[in-house]
């Protein structure tokens, strides 16, 4: 049976080269004490002063890249009848792997897992040192090659170490978990699951075994088990596969019904279990009408997404398990069922509880502005792919592989025959799912890598970067590159605007412009930018999801602008995830049933016009506004969820503002204090 455990403590580390730090009998004690998840960028990629070059070009000038070293002694009991793996969910970017002064191998790519066999370099029964060399040094032949987010260096996900019988469920092919449940044909009346599962066999007295495959339903119930004899042959993988059939399955409905089954399947030999591997089987099917949009089980179902990145403040990219479990949790307070989970593979344990959740998830490869065209390049691409897609296989949230963003702006040849041969390859490893890349319209080849994929996403920030006085432009831009891509309809995979919730401008308007790179960037931008770009998303059937950009503040060492340098400002909830602005109250306004009222400009204390708007977020039927608990009036919503009373005369010093929301029988209140200050 397969026992894992995690290797978080009594890591030693050490920033720079070290010579001779894989040897066994290296000294390591003066090096630094740590635990992991671990990164040596969770302070630098915060401080900014970088350069534009480096946020086009991802260099290493803006923060640091380069080497670093990671030693840890392994006790591994005295078991030399057992198999045992050393598993990594991740380091960034390259890393070298010894046992004992023995290389494993490398593993180019900073975002996927890898795993090694351990077992002809263990000394049973004695201590065993495990050393990790990882550089996250720019390289011309791994993505990605720009993009505006740093990549960080480190073990930033855990370690672990496994252990199996000799014959077992092999963790070796691309660090997956070995089998795979392709959901060839599902439908409301019936599920038809082929299963494919890989073992490896290092016992030579084992030839023939059992392979039992058993589908069980939320409560624990067989729901249909297959039992097939197999041959397996020694020091060899054998792909075995099984065909299964669910009658009248409960699928899995997004975030109304995330219902799972668990498929087990069990490796035996005369009775005995030598292996175990547990996945979730969510089964559903969906497609994408050109003209109505997204439809999941047959039903109509416009995907309310966001885009995430993987770091938080102070941490970096070395995030907990229960920092994920937060930010999904901020995701679904506000309404979300559909994430983008850019610009590279993020953690399984993201994947696993988007599963449980219901939230339908865009996964994306790490290739970002830039392709090189030379053969070590698609071959790492080719491999990162194949990572992503293998992991990630049974996750029934994912419904679309992403192959780029933003590809075609900085190079003047075609980075298409590249991009077909990646599409490709993401079809054979997976036939089920469409790909998609997130394109943009500035960017030279638009029609030609447009048409390439199955689905495409569209990056425009109408409203911030372009046609600041009219965000309502967007509407129009989208029917143009619609009919760019032969009216196969789309989904907006960027939108969005910068916010600082210590920024603000009363009374603001669309005729008053920001600029993008300077250090004011007040919360009322964004919301306006918001609303008059959901408006349009809103009303484009053809249109069949968006992902705003973004659901956090992230770390960006080559911004200098809002009021934090190395912060990108666009997100809708704080670096720390302590404060949600206003714009997350909008979404959570217009995609949420629970009642709720929200004051805008809530952070806008201190006031120096007493004519001012009032505009409230709200989802109830009518709210009322009271001002110094004055009753100002009753009124019923306007379109998304807005209430607005745009001429209210403030009175001198403090003014407290209260709204009460009413939806049926439930009442809901918030209130803040503007001080009008004579000027």
């Amino acid at each position: 049976m397969e026992q894992k455990s995690p290797l978080d403590q009594k890591w030693r580390f050490y920033q720079g080269d070290a010579e001779n730090a894989f040897q066994a009998d290296f000294n390591d004690d003066k090096w630094e004490e740590i635990f992991l998840p671990h990164t040596w960028n969770a302070f630098d990629v915060q401080s900014g002063g970088g350069s534009r070059k480096d946020l086009l070009e991802s260099s290493k000038s803006a923060y640091l890249r380069g080497v670093g070293w990671y030693r840890t002694v392994l006790a591994i009991p005295s078991k030399e009848d057992k198999r045992f793996f050393v598993f990594f969910e991740a380091a960034g970017s390259v890393a070298h792997v010894y046992l004992n002064g023995t290389y494993l191998g490398p593993h180019l790519g900073a975002f996927s897992a890898f795993c090694y066999e351990i077992t002809p370099h263990v000394k049973f029964g004695e201590d065993n040192v495990l050393a990790v060399k990882v550089d996250n040094s720019w390289r011309e032949d791994l993505p990605p090659l720009g993009g505006d987010f740093p990549v960080m260096g480190g073990l930033y996900r855990l370690v672990h170490i496994i252990e199996k019988e000799r014959t077992c469920i092999t963790p070796l092919d691309h660090a997956s978990p070995g089998i795979y449940l392709k959901q060839v044909n599902v439908t409301n009346e019936l599920a038809e699951v082929e299963v494919t599962t890989k073992i490896s066999n290092m016992d030579k007295k084992l030839s023939t075994l059992t392979i039992k495959t058993s589908i069980l339903d939320a409560n624990g119930t067989e729901v249909k088990v297959l039992e097939n004899e197999v041959e397996a042959r020694f020091n060899q993988t054998t792909d075995i596969v099984q065909n299964l059939t669910i009658e009248k399955p409960h699928l899995w409905n997004g975030r109304m019904d995330p219902y799972l089954y668990e498929t087990k399947v069990e490796l035996l030999d005369r009775g005995k279990i030598l292996d175990t591997v547990i996945q979730p089987l969510g089964l559903r099917y969906y497609h994408i009408d050109p003209e109505k949009g997204f439809f999941l089980n047959g039903k109509h179902y416009k995907i309310k997404g966001v885009c995430r990145h993987q770091d938080r403040f102070n941490k970096g990219w070395a995030l907990s398990y229960e920092d994920q479990e937060e930010d999904l949790s901020l995701m679904m307070e506000m309404g979300v069922n559909g994430v983008r989970l850019a610009h590279y593979q993020h953690s399984d344990y993201f994947h696993s509880i988007c599963d449980k959740n219901g939230i339908l998830v865009w996964a994306e490869l790490a290739i970002v502005n830039k392709v090189n065209f030379e053969k070590p390049f698609l071959e790492n691409s080719k491999s990162m792919l194949t990572d992503l897609i293998r992991q990630n296989y049974n996750h029934p949230s994912i419904f679309t592989w992403s192959l780029a963003n933003e590809i075609g702006l900085f190079q003047r040849k075609s980075p298409v025959p590249v991009m077909e041969k990646l599409n490709d390859l993401a079809h054979e490893e997976d036939p089920t799912r469409p790909t998609i890349l997130a394109a943009i319209s500035v960017a030279l080849f638009r029609k030609e890598l447009h048409n390439l994929t199955d689905i495409i996403g569209w990056n425009h920030y109408a409203g911030w970067y372009y046609f600041q006085k009219n965000p309502s432009a967007l509407g129009k831009h989208m029917k143009r590159f619609n009919k760019v891509g032969n009216y196969r309809g789309l989904c907006m995979s960027e939108y969005g605007a910068g916010a600082s919730i210590h920024h603000h401008m009363q009374n603001m308007t669309h005729e008053d412009k920001v600029k993008t790179t300077g250090n004011f960037h007040p919360e009322e931008k964004q919301n306006l930018v918001h609303e008059a770009n959901y408006k349009e998303i809103k009303a484009a059937p053809f249109v069949w999801g968006s992902f705003l950009w973004n659901m956090f503040d992230f770390a960006v060492a080559a911004r200098n602008e809002g009021d934090t340098p190395g912060r990108n400002d666009k997100g809708l909830v704080t670096y720390d995830r302590k404060v949600k602005k206003d714009a997350y109250f909008f979404y959570k306004a217009n995609w949420t049933e629970e009642p709720m009222v929200y004051i805008t400009s809530h952070r806008h204390l201190e006031r120096i016009d007493p004519n001012t708007e009032i505009k409230v977020y709200s989802n109830c039927d009518e709210v009322e506004l009271k001002v110094n608990g004055n009753s100002i009036g009753t009124m019923t919503k306007e379109e998304l969820c807005m209430f607005r009373w745009p001429n209210y005369e403030l009175s001198e010093g403090e003014n407290k503002i209260e709204v009460v929301g009413i939806r049926g029988s439930k009442k809901t209140t918030d209130s803040c204090v503007w001080k009008l200050i004579k000027g």
